[in-house]
């Protein structure tokens, strides 16, 4: 990272998708849904749930909550 102030937002989401053990893929079962902020200076990306801002309509929290148990 390359400590820039200027920022901007993925014009999109992310799913990522998590894994029981590293031997299978599981599509979509449990996914972590995140938005991507990106650096105009050097192009890295943070990605920050949705779920933990707050940006997530009430019927997908509830499934993201029940997801995570």
């Amino acid at each position: 990272m390359c400590q820039g102030r200027e920022f901007t937002m993925a014009d999109g989401y992310f799913l990522n998708s998590m894994q029981e053990d590293l031997t299978s893929i599981d599509l979509g079962e449990k996914v972590i849904p995140t938005i991507g902020v990106i650096c105009k200076s050097c192009g890295f990306v943070s990605q920050h749930a949705l779920g933990a801002l707050g940006l997530l309509p009430e019927e997908a929290q509830i499934k993201a909550n029940k997801s995570m148990e």
